[in-house]
């Protein structure tokens, strides 16, 4: 899909990608006792808590990695699509 600002938002997430994910453990630990203060259940080692970690984390990787699939999907077979009634 081309639309404006896409080419902005993917610089902008490979350079988040850039940055190591060691440099986000103090944060994300003392976010998640903050809010364990709040919702124990999303608190520190807790099964919610563990599988909102892994999904920030792999969240940027996985998207650069959906963008370059999507990439290689040919032109002419999303125009192909859109004749036979795709949206």
């Amino acid at each position: 899909m081309r639309f404006t600002g896409r080419r902005l938002g993917l610089l902008a997430l490979l350079l988040l990608l850039m940055f190591p994910a060691l440099l986000a453990f103090v944060a994300q630990y003392t976010t998640f006792v903050a809010v364990g203060d709040v919702l124990p259940a999303l608190g520190i080692n807790t099964s919610p808590a563990l599988i909102l970690a892994y999904l920030g984390g792999a969240m940027g990787a996985n998207v650069w990695l959906l963008k370059g699939y999507f990439d290689t999907v040919p032109r002419e077979l999303d125009e192909a699509a859109k004749v036979d009634g795709a949206r």
